[in-house]
This record gives C-alpha cells, structure tokens and sequence, in this order.
C-alpha cells in the first residue's frame, strides 16, 4: 500500500494552494466590486431577483444566481468562451469528489474517510465561494486517505452510479443551457445546481439498481467491471473537454491571428499572444480596478484565476499519488538506489508535468485532468489485478508485499477486490 504523506508535508502546498484561491478569488472580487457589475446584468435581464422569497435564503442565492447571468447570459460577451471551456474543463475536476466517495472501504470509520464521503456537500461550498478555494482543501483530506493509498476499486453499481449522476446532474443540464439560439434566461438554468443534482441522481440510480439487481448478482459484483464503467466516465469529461476547447479557444485562436497570415503565423499567434491572454488574467496578481471592472471582465477574472488554482491543486494531488505509487512498485527492485531513485522521481514529475501543460494548451486542461486520473486508475488496477493474482495463487498478503516493496510495515492491510 503506497505511503500516505504526513501532513507536515501534505498540509503547506494545499493549504497555500486554498489561500491563493481565497485571495485572487474572493477578495479580489469583493475589492474590484464584480459582484456589484453581475448584479446589474441580473436586474437588466428577465430573471427574478427573489427566487425563494426567503429573506436569508435569497441573500445567499442572488449573488451567485447574478453571477451565472452575467456568464452565460449573454453568448456575445468577451468573457463567454472562457466560460464555455471553463463549463467543459472543470467538468473532470468535479468527478474526482464523486468518484472517490464511492471507493470500496469508503464507509470505514475514519475522518478523512468520512470527509471525502460527503461530495454534495464539497459541491454546494465550491459552487458558492468558488473551487479555487474550497477543493485544494478537499485535495488535501484526499491525499490523507487511507482509501486512497490502498487503491481500492469501486463496484460495478458504484462505477454505474457515478457515471449516471455526472451525466444527468452535471452534463445533460450544461448542454441546455449552452445550446446556441436560446432565447434569454427567464429563470435561473438549472446547472446552477449541479452539486446537489449530481449526488441526487447518483444516489437515485444507486438505489434504482440496488433494488432492481438480484443479491445474487450483488454479492458476485467485483471492481474490475466497475473499472471500465469509471474510465468511460474520464473518457466521457476528456471528450467533451476537447470539443470546447477546440471550438472555443483553438479555432477562435488561429482565425484571430493578424494579417497577412499563413499557418507559422496563425501558430505563433496562437501558442504566444492569444493562449496566453486566454487563461492569464489581464492585472496579473492586482486586484482589479473598480473604476474599470465590468461584469464581463470581473466573470473572466474569477475563471481564470479558478482554472489556475483549481487545476494547479488536482495536478499537483495526480502526480504526488503516482510517484508514491511508482516508489511502492520499484522500490524492490535490484540495484535501486537512492540516488537513482531521486533522478527517476524528477524524470517522471517533470515528464508528465509537460504532458499535461501541452495537453491543456491543445485540448483543454479538463481533458489533461481526465487523463492523468484515467491513467492513475489503471495503474491502480494493475496493482489490483496482481494481488488477485497472488491471492489466487496462494500467495499470502505479506509475501506479495515483500516481494514487491521489501519494505512492509506489519500494521498495513492490503485489501482485494
């Protein structure tokens, strides 16, 4: 079972990771006055400022209703394409609460166990204060798990569940909001509840094929089917990850570039000038100035500094767990060295570090995010896949482990699925 980092080390880079979010968020929001510009749009536009007529209950759900008006009620704002490939993109980022609230051994008493088991409620504080705040701090109880370390899989109804909830919660009511030629928002789009409507229909679904599967058939479910059902969810969010970004950044892009033009030109344009003003806000780490903020400008504000925070932490969180997984792998290895495995370690950072700034630049980062968790999961089914392999070869948990890490500690528990 790969190590679970101390918190000594854990701690710092999320929680600093949660802060910046906070800050170039949150409080530059508030001191740039955006919410003021988003509030203006909402009374312009035909929506209802009291959706409750609950005093307290309105007050905390008109600035975040005024603040989905001005993003995407209007398809010709500037701001609207960073919002399209925002929609896409973070798409993956909030699968991974979905997901890992449905691990085998999830239900265990622990508290970060118990914390990561509740991703309704994650949804609702990143939905309302923004993900740039709130998931580094979901990451970091992540990589505190023991769920997590151990690599358990998830059941074929889980796996099932997880899927039919991202879909009917998340991107079936995305794609109606975002359908082109719609005529303006009379009332709030339901998207706006996505957290709560993905956690619905995944416990509706699990409950609808609990009820509806035979015990016989429950009893004999296992992870590797649930497996495939999980990278087709990944697949699912890196697909429609790269239709939005291609059809709003990369097209847009190469057809802005300035004349005369020819295909170096339209690239060069594109990877120095047009990428970078896409995802890098305009006043840098300055709190924007209220004289000059719009709603517009305040809505890419906030999503540019969300992607960069939000990704940033799931990057950061995929790769921490994979290198604790490799060292766990090779560490039995004859002739590892210390001094090798230091070298390996940065070589494997650095590479998929690359890997994922040039898949984000070409297809967006939601489908580099659904590609390293794609892959973390198969790397965690191959290790699956072999201790049942042991198992069925009379190997016991401990001669396994020996075998493959030299290293067991006699208090870990190996799990099979």
């Amino acid at each position: 079972m790969p190590t679970i980092p101390p918190l000594r080390y854990v701690a710092p880079p999320f929680s600093l990771l949660a802060l910046a979010g906070f800050y170039f968020i949150v409080v530059h929001m508030v001191a740039s006055k955006a919410p003021l510009r988003f509030l203006e749009v909402h009374k312009a536009s035909q929506v209802p400022l009291a959706l409750t007529h609950i005093s307290l209950l309105d007050k905390m759900l008109t600035p975040l209703v005024s603040f989905f008006i001005a993003a995407f009620g209007d398809p010709s704002s500037p701001a609207y394409p960073t919002t399209i490939d925002f929609v896409w993109s973070f798409g993956s980022a909030i699968q991974l609460p979905l997901i890992e609230a449905q691990r085998v051994g999830m239900d265990a008493p622990s508290m970060s166990r118990s914390v990561l088991a509740w991703p309704m409620i994650w949804g609702v504080l990143y939905q309302r204060v923004s993900g740039g705040w709130i998931l580094p701090l979901w990451l970091l109880a992540f990589m505190r798990s023991k769920t997590r370390a151990a690599g358990a899989g998830i059941g074929k109804i889980e796996a099932e569940s997880v899927f039919a909830g991202w879909w009917l919660g998340h991107t079936i009511p995305a794609l109606a909001m975002l359908v082109p030629g719609q005529s303006p928002f009379t009332r709030p789009p339901i998207w706006i509840a996505f957290p709560i409507l993905m956690s619905l229909a995944q416990h509706g679904y699990y409950c609808a094929r609990r009820s509806l599967c035979p015990a016989s058939t429950r009893n004999n479910d296992n992870t590797r089917s649930g497996y495939v059902i999980l990278q087709l969810t990944y697949l699912s969010a890196f697909v429609l990850s790269c239709i939005a970004h291609i059809h709003s950044v990369i097209i847009p892009g190469l057809l802005s570039a300035p004349a005369p033009s020819s295909i170096p030109t339209h690239l060069h344009y594109l990877l120095t000038t047009y990428l970078y003003n896409f995802f890098i806000p305009p006043t840098g780490l300055r709190i924007p100035s209220p004289e000059s903020t719009t709603a517009a400008s305040g809505v890419r504000h906030f999503v540019q500094w969300d992607v960069l925070v939000v990704f940033a932490a799931v990057w950061l969180a995929g790769i921490w767990d994979l290198v604790l997984r490799r060292h766990d792998r090779d560490a039995s290895k004859k002739g590892h060295e210390g001094k090798n495995c230091v070298w390996a370690v940065v070589g494997f950072v650095g590479g998929v570090t690359a890997s994922l700034f040039v898949t984000a630049l070409a297809l967006g980062p939601g489908a580099a995010t659904a590609g390293l968790y794609a892959y973390r999961e198969s790397v965690m089914e191959e290790a699956r896949a072999r201790r049942r392999t042991d198992a069925q070869n009379g190997v016991t948990a401990s001669d396994s482990l020996v075998d493959e890490t030299s290293r067991l500690n006699p208090d870990r528990v190996v799990r099979y699925d």
